[in-house]
């Protein structure tokens, strides 16, 4: 049975979201996505990622993007 994860490191959720390391950092820091400390290991909770990715609005190309 393959079950997907719960928790993703910086790097993974960096790489999984598209988003850079100083922007997840701020992130995680304004408390818009959660974390967990497990001994010197931040691990990214990958619900709280999905959440924040899908409550973003709609990035559809306006004029300007065109120009």
């Amino acid at each position: 049975m393959h079950t997907n994860p719960i928790t993703c490191t910086i790097a993974d959720a960096c790489r999984l979201s598209g988003i850079g390391r100083t922007t997840l950092y701020s992130l995680l820091s304004a408390g818009d996505i959660r974390s967990v400390r497990i001994g010197r290991r931040r691990l990214v909770v990958v619900e709280s990622l999905r959440a924040y990715l899908d409550n973003l609005p709609a990035g559809g190309l306006t004029q300007r993007d065109m120009r």
